[in-house]
């Protein structure tokens, strides 16, 4: 039986909506990362190495015409990190988590 997804992801254009990883410190960079799709339960962007399944992560995801001051913060938890072929990335998807 096919898995139909819950909700619609929302693909983005290339280079319009970027992020970064700002906790873990082992993990964080300064450098942005393209973000594929969206979605009210997650989101995948582009990264440059595998991170585990499960890893706990803070993003910080810029919008078109913002700088990092303006932007949204978000606590998730890796659910797949996927090697792209030929290219030394990573598609790494993040499922949203509440941090108390």
């Amino acid at each position: 039986m096919d898995e139909r997804r819950r909700v619609v992801r929302i693909t983005v254009p290339t280079g319009k909506l970027c992020c970064q990883i700002i906790e873990p410190q082992p993990l964080a960079e300064v450098q942005e990362h393209a973000i594929i799709d969206i979605n009210p339960l997650g989101i995948s962007f582009i990264w440059p190495k595998n991170i585990e399944r499960d890893q706990e992560v803070k993003l910080r995801v810029r919008f078109p015409y913002s700088t990092y001051e303006d932007a949204v913060n978000v606590w998730g938890k890796v659910s797949y990190s996927r090697k792209i072929p030929n290219k030394d990335e990573h598609i790494v998807g993040i499922e949203y988590i509440r941090k108390k």
